[in-house]
């Protein structure tokens, strides 16, 4: 069948349009209790979701929330209500710019304390010229909002001193705020014996060299040079630990007095503080600033070491390795365990990491290794090792403090895995089910993010290449996580919930063997993942729901192979819903996402045996696999042929 370019084209943004209309959470948390209405066996999940708006090229939050109920460990969750979407924010412009309004950095709880965040800003140019309106006017600042959270009552709110308030210097600059947990430089914690008390981060405070605050300069001046950490930590220069005591409402940088204990500290940046669990000393992981910060956001092997503080004896324990990178520290509920995470600081970035642990208070002057690295998997059902590009939950430890929840990358998936730390289990790592067995045309495992954990209540982000995104719930069994029972939220049913999936669309994952062979790590095997129109279909078309009308876009047959290798060069394509592959398949083209050797999630010597053979490797892997399909599809003509090429893919 022929098609029109300019037909195509006219009708492209029509489509990606429709296809990028679906939800993808962002948020997910599970609130103990709801009300007294309501059993103990009944929880509260609270969400919200992205909505991209291809025409304003923006983005809409919305917010719902659900009751669930949980009889059993062993049945599968029974959904009691669902509230009304409700707009958060109208776009990621509106109704606040980074120049004006109020934005929400933190938004903390612990038990019955609530802690809000809250960074104002007022262009002059709203005040106008009046006096009368501006001294009517809101205040500029940091502010945090103290409320209880059974009454809703707000109690105090607290100025943070972020500036310099007549003779009193500034304590500390901008708070940092929350953002992915894959990111640095954002924590901000209660302590956990005494819920007046949080630990933060924001930026350093601003000093000349007689330790007097540095004169004012315009922020976008061209002839300063603010080094920063980076691609997507831009703003980010020096990150500093600073304690609030919500009662007295003193606010303490503890940079001064660890410059004293150590005096080296003065070229750190912090990241990952946490309250020890007796509240006398904290622990951090700390960045040598020296020669120049590095970028962090695709590169967590920057050498980096963690640290424990103790306040009573002002004793500074490393507790990580050396020539280490350490990410995401977490303390176990009952506060008898430490576990972190360490990648080795040399060599290329996307490596495998390794699952530490400590008893605490350490006893013991080396941690013991949980997860090993994985050099090279036996096959596509073996553990590949941890990629954990996605980062790890402020909150996923079980309830017992033996097990943790994370989500990995596993070859062209992302599973959801139980890891045993408590004893010397010969198998320590348990594959959860994929939600998306229940989902009719879910295909295979797919993706599976965790996005909370509390009480053994599990949340996570589901979906595949034909199955948009939605959250599935289910109460962790200790005694057979194979069996795990899920609650699929994606309230499109009458009775009961009912996740779409797009018909007319297929996808598998499939596996090769390289033709160049690797004489240096032996690594063979790679994946790709092929999407494409149904033979039996002529348009696609949601199970339940809105309709795409193609608007005259049809084929008999598959009009063409859209190839597209991946960046990086160590990143991966998982199995997930991805808008603009549903796009090209919605136009009648079928599209290879190719995991050439060097991507992650196929253990480590898959990522080191790419460097030196760029553009080797990875161009023979990618011919390799299109031609087949190309011969199978009978696509032999190039102009049917097209590659979709990004970053290091190009």
């Amino acid at each position: 069948m022929s098609i029109k370019r300019s037909h195509l084209a006219k009708y492209s943004s029509r489509i990606l349009s429709h296809f990028s209309s679906f939800p993808k959470p962002v948020s997910v948390r599970v609130h103990p209790r709801f009300g007294v209405l309501y059993s103990k066996d009944t929880l509260c999940v609270s969400s919200k979701w992205n909505y991209v708006d291809i025409i304003r090229k923006d983005r809409v939050v919305i917010g719902q929330e659900y009751l669930i109920s949980f009889p059993d460990s062993h049945e599968t969750p029974t959904l009691v209500h669902a509230s009304h979407e409700s707009i958060i924010s109208a776009g990621a412009c509106f109704p606040y710019t980074d120049d004006s309004g109020a934005k929400v950095l933190w938004d903390v709880e612990s038990g019955s304390r609530r802690v809000l965040f809250v960074e104002c800003k007022l262009p002059n140019a709203a005040l106008g010229e009046s006096e009368a309106m501006s001294a009517s006017a809101a205040l500029p600042g940091t502010f945090v909002h103290v409320l209880c959270s059974k009454t809703g009552r707000k109690l105090k709110t607290i100025k943070l001193p972020t500036e310099k308030s007549g003779t009193t210097p500034a304590v500390h600059g901008k708070v940092y705020g929350s953002s992915h947990q894959s990111k640095h430089f954002s924590a901000c914690r209660f302590c956990p014996t005494n819920p007046n008390k949080l630990i933060f981060l924001a930026e350093a405070p601003k000093v000349n060299a007689n330790n007097e605050e540095t004169p004012s300069i315009p922020e976008k001046s061209p002839f300063v040079l603010k080094e920063s950490w980076g691609e997507g930590l831009s703003g980010i220069t020096r990150p500093v630990i600073c304690l609030l005591d919500v009662e007295t409402e003193e606010v303490v940088c503890v940079q001064s007095k660890l410059e004293k204990l150590a005096p080296e500290s003065i070229h750190w940046s912090f990241d990952e503080p946490h309250y020890t669990p007796d509240g006398n000393g904290i622990i951090f992981v700390a960045y040598d600033n020296n020669p120049y910060p590095l970028g962090l956001i695709y590169c967590h092997q920057r050498a980096s070491k963690l640290l424990y503080w103790n306040f009573e004896t002002s004793q500074l324990q490393c507790l990580s390795r050396g020539a280490h990178a350490v990410c995401w520290p977490r303390f176990s509920p009952d506060n008898s365990k430490l576990i972190w995470f360490e990648v080795p600081a040399s060599g290329p970035h996307g490596q495998c990491f390794e699952m530490l642990a400590h008893t605490w208070p350490p006893s013991q002057p080396t941690p013991e290794v949980i997860v090993p690295l994985v050099a090279l998997p036996k096959d596509e059902s073996d553990f590949p090792g941890l990629y954990l590009g996605a980062g790890v939950r402020e909150r996923c430890w079980t309830s017992d403090s033996k097990a943790v929840v994370l989500s990995t990358t596993w070859g062209a998936e992302t599973a959801l895995v139980h890891i045993n730390v408590d004893g010397d289990t010969p198998n320590r790592i348990t594959r959860f089910p994929s939600p998306l067995e229940q989902v009719e045309g879910g295909g295979g495992h797919g993706t599976v993010c965790l996005m909370d954990l509390c009480d053994d209540v599990l949340v996570a982000s589901v979906s595949s290449p034909s199955v948009p995104n939605f959250i599935a719930v289910a109460k962790l069994s200790h005694e057979n996580v194979c069996k795990t029972c899920w609650l699929n939220l994606s309230l499109t049913g009458e009775n009961q919930p009912v996740v779409p999936f797009v018909k007319g669309l297929a996808w598998r994952v499939l596996s090769h063997s390289a033709d160049i062979a690797d004489e240096r790590f032996g690594v063979k095997r790679f994946e790709s993942i092929l999407i494409h129109p149904t033979s039996n279909s002529a348009n696609l078309q949601l199970s339940i729901g809105p309709h795409h009308n193609g608007d005259g876009i049809a084929w008999k047959s598959t009009l063409g192979l859209v190839v597209i290798p991946h960046g990086g060069p160590h990143s991966v394509f998982t199995a997930e819903w991805l808008p603009q592959v549903a796009s090209y398949v919605g136009a009648g083209f079928a599209c290879l996402l190719i995991n050439y050797r060097g991507s992650t999630g196929y253990g480590n010597c898959s990522v080191y045996s790419l460097p030196g053979k760029c553009g080797t490797n990875d161009v023979a892997d990618c011919v390799q696999v299109s031609c087949p399909i190309v011969y199978r599809a009978k696509m032999l003509a190039p102009s049917r042929v097209c590659r979709c090429l990004h970053s290091l893919g190009n």
